[in-house]
């Protein structure tokens, strides 16, 4: 196991650097001189240079590239446009924890929904409540997030008038966006445990186990569900990447101030070092967590070979 996780983590390195090297060029490529925007409309062109002297854009593009990932290993992500604050601590004073908590929240409304719908249609299968489930859960996968959030927004505070629209004061506040983060997740969990499980079922040892006379239950939930996990923890993972990622659909809808509302006010904004940070955040937190799920693999099942 240690020197598995020491072989994941040296195979981060490289993933890394390519990282870092695709945020830098996407940045590079984009329409627009920072060192404009950050002088001002009414600079003269002295001044433009100056700011670009300043910034560093004029070194050589390895230079530049060299001196980003030194700084950005120091935790300096440079210095927003828009505020002129240190994008580091803008992102990780609020907004960061913010996301993060409703990352957790809604993936693990996702992962519970999704494994009880996956399970009762696997185990139902070709029944009634097998295609009412998957109806709905293909209904769940096809409906659009900010369509979601503005029916959920509608009917419960609107109309209802039971939880709030926006604001993280309290538990309230923290419902309708969860719902609507984990509405696709758990359609997507919920499939994939379907299938997963309907492949183990089949199998000789599933069929010994009753054979055995081992009841239903215990067949499910020991043998069954752990081996169907490996394919459903990718997709967990995958959607808790994507959460801590910035639901920027959802945290615009429900004006949530998080890593996805922020990153959508800096482009706004033509702030490029703001979302230039933000998003190498963002695909660090990926190379994380899959990370987790590469361990978690040999966690659910010991015969998985790691070297």
């Amino acid at each position: 196991m240690f020197i598995f996780i020491l072989r994941r983590t040296l195979q981060i390195i490289p993933v890394m650097i390519g990282v870092t090297l695709a945020v830098f060029l996407m940045m590079h490529l984009l329409p627009g001189d920072p060192a404009s925007i950050m002088a001002g409309e009414r600079a003269d062109p002295e001044q433009v240079e100056q700011m670009r002297e300043n910034l560093g854009l004029n070194d050589p593009l390895h230079i530049q590239y060299f001196n980003y990932v030194k700084k950005a290993v120091q935790g300096d992500l440079g210095t927003s446009i828009r505020t002129k604050s240190d994008i580091a601590s803008e992102i990780f004073d609020n907004r960061f924890w913010i996301t993060v908590q409703y990352a957790i929240l809604g993936t693990a409304l996702a992962v519970i929904t999704g494994l009880i719908i996956g399970i009762i249609s696997a185990t139902k299968k070709y029944s009634f409540t097998d295609v009412s489930l998957m109806i709905f859960a293909l209904f769940g996968l096809s409906l659009p997030n900010f369509f979601l959030g503005i029916v959920l927004i509608y009917i419960f505070s609107v109309e209802l008038g039971w939880l709030p629209v926006i604001g993280s004061d309290s538990w309230k506040h923290y419902i309708l966006p969860t719902i609507t983060l984990a509405t696709g997740g758990a359609a997507i969990i919920a499939r994939m445990t379907r299938s997963s499980m309907l492949e183990v079922l089949n199998q000789d040892y599933i069929r010994t186990a009753y054979a055995k006379g081992v009841s239903d239950r215990l067949v499910i939930y020991k043998h069954a569900l752990r081996n169907a996990l490996i394919p459903v923890v990718t997709v967990i993972g995958l959607q808790f990447g994507t959460l801590l990622g910035g639901a920027v659909v959802t945290e615009t809808v429900f004006a949530i101030n998080g890593l996805g509302r922020y990153i959508v006010d800096s482009i706004r904004a033509y702030d490029f070092p703001a979302v230039q940070g933000t998003i190498l955040v963002c695909a660090v937190l990926f190379v994380i967590v899959n990370f987790i799920v590469d361990i978690t693999y040999r966690l659910l099942n010991k015969r998985i070979d790691l070297n």
